[in-house]
């Protein structure tokens, strides 16, 4: 949600001449609050903009903040996540989403018992698409 608003206001910006790259480290984020703040001092169309955009944005990454460390601390728990986490590029994100999507699909198999092949490919299509 940060990342489309983050968009959107670009885009607004765009319009009034303003160009910004986007904003990916918090440090960058902070850059990119700042320079809005500084455009809405300028023109009063983007001050109305900035004051409403600032405070919204900053709860955002505050929230996302706190929803990667809780995420952090729940890998550090799990043995298989932090062996995930040692490949490049796999945080506590992606190493607990694999986890959940193994657990649930070999609960979800556990659960019927299948003649043929053609049975478990008629029910989990059925189970995606439902």
């Amino acid at each position: 949600m940060r990342k489309e608003l983050e968009a959107h206001v670009r885009g607004v910006l765009k319009v009034f001449g303003i160009c910004r790259g986007p904003a990916g480290r918090a440090n960058l984020r902070q850059g990119f609050r700042d320079q809005l703040a500084e455009a809405g001092q300028a023109d009063p169309a983007l001050g109305v903009m900035a004051d409403m955009f600032v405070p919204i944005h900053s709860s955002l990454c505050a929230a996302a903040e706190a929803m990667d460390e809780e995420l952090r601390i729940i890998a550090r728990q799990s043995g298989l996540a932090c062996r995930l986490m040692t490949v490049p590029g796999v945080g506590s994100v992606v190493a607990l989403s694999f986890i959940a999507n193994r657990t649930v699909r070999h609960e979800w198999l556990a659960l019927c018992i299948f003649e043929n092949i053609d049975a478990v490919q008629q029910i989990s299509t059925a189970w995606l698409w439902s």
